[in-house]
């Protein structure tokens, strides 16, 4: 199959799963536990959505470069088609909603573990084992807190073990050509990476002291999408942007606990604020 088509699929796939998870967000938004999880899993899986278009837009311009793929495309259909079912239905209870999320997980990571063995010589296979390592790791997550809440379903088998999907320097090929990340991107890592831990909360994420909850919540987002360590599968990208990363998240799950940031505001020297 050609790869482009595959990518497409792909892309569609985690759009959908994107588009779940802040639904299920929505319906849950006065369960902080539960809106969190899901509002985690929708940022994870809009990042996959941006990495899917980063390789495609190198495949495109490197269309000679990598090969056609195999693919089981029924598969693929049958997960996206149970994706858009969902919402057709009623509202799910938050069980019924951390089962749909555990088994969507579960199809997806089979979609993306098979793609993956299938592509050894398309040149995505690093991409597809990212996409798969994520999917062992959403899952366990997820599983985690049907655990803390007690649901007494019992899930199938996960997807396979990250330390298997994950697409490491040691299982990839001697030679294997990663896609290029433009100039302007790697000078902005290095940028955050350097000076990152000099900021406060405020100016890693790009606020004001007095901006709002929405606002914070925007920044966080558009600065996870940039900075997601899954978009680069380059290890020393990713070591840099696990650390940003990380820090950015803390900035924000401070900034948007209301007690957490009148605690954090009062060790801030007014004159310093970022206003």
């Amino acid at each position: 199959m050609v790869i482009l088509k595959v990518l497409d699929g792909i892309e569609k796939l985690e759009a959908k799963m994107a588009d779940l998870y802040e639904w299920f967000r929505t319906i849950f938004k006065q369960d902080a536990e539960a809106a969190a999880l899901f509002d985690r899993l929708n940022l994870d899986e809009t990042a996959h959505v941006n990495l899917v278009r980063y390789y495609r837009r190198v495949v495109s311009k490197n269309i000679k470069l990598f090969g056609d793929i195999s693919i089981d495309v029924e598969s693929l259909k049958a997960t996206l088609a149970r994706v858009e079912s969902i919402r057709l239905g009623p509202l799910p209870s938050l069980e019924e909603a951390v089962k749909t999320a555990i088994d969507v997980e579960i199809n997806a990571g089979e979609v993306h573990a098979v793609a993956a063995i299938k592509s050894a010589v398309s040149g995505i296979e690093p991409l597809l084992r990212s996409l798969g390592a994520f999917d062992s790791k959403h899952y366990r997550v997820i599983e985690e807190f049907a655990v803390s809440r007690g649901f007494p379903f019992v899930s199938k088998p996960g997807p396979i073990p990250a330390t298997q999907a994950s697409s490491s320097a040691s299982d990839r090929k001697t030679g294997e050509k990663l896609p290029e990340i433009l100039p302007e991107i790697l000078e902005r890592i290095d940028y955050y990476y350097k000076w990152y831990k000099t900021m406060d909360y405020y100016k890693v994420l790009g606020v004001k002291y007095y901006a709002t909850s929405s606002q914070i919540k925007h920044a966080f987002h558009t600065l996870a999408h940039e900075f997601h360590p899954d978009r680069y599968p380059h290890e020393e990208i990713q070591r840099k942007l696990h650390e940003i990363f990380s820090y950015m998240t803390v900035a924000y799950s401070t900034l948007m606990d209301p007690d957490k940031k009148r605690e954090y505001d009062q060790t801030l020297n007014p004159r310093m604020r970022n206003v």
